[in-house]
């Protein structure tokens, strides 16, 4: 993928850690996939990528709920949609062990959300946080 490690920067400097983050997850379960790595690998690091996940998205919607971010609804359905499309190629790979088809879920439909969202939903969000002088150490 053209400019992998490339990414929206957003007012929040722990939000811009934490997609920086997921980012490396998911290249070395990228190179894991690529390079032929056992099944029990690949489970290891896709389990890891989940669980960063969902702590990335609890931690935002707890600061949204907790400043009273309006849009938080909007958001937190974002997030939840995102999880259950995470989820779903997670238990796709526990059956069918098809590197191309989690490959293509990566590359294509997670990178373009990430995309999307970062530029959306995060970048407004970002703003209202700072506004409110939210301050986050990770």
């Amino acid at each position: 993928m053209d400019n992998w490690e490339v990414l929206p920067q957003i007012e929040m400097e722990f939000m811009n850690i934490v997609h920086s983050e997921e980012l490396q997850l998911v290249g070395q379960l990228v190179a894991l996939l690529e390079n032929g790595t056992s099944d029990r690998e690949v489970e290891e690091a896709l389990a890891n990528w989940v669980a960063h996940t969902r702590e990335h998205f609890e931690r935002e919607e707890v600061l949204m709920h907790e400043y009273r971010f309006p849009p938080y609804p909007v958001h937190k359905m974002e997030h939840e949609q995102a999880l259950q499309s995470l989820l779903s190629a997670q238990l796709d790979w526990m059956e069918s062990h098809d590197a191309q088809a989690l490959l293509s879920y990566i590359k294509q439909d997670w990178r373009n959300w990430l995309q999307q969202h970062i530029l959306s939903m995060d970048r407004v969000t970002a703003h209202f946080f700072k506004q409110m002088g939210v301050e986050v150490r990770l």
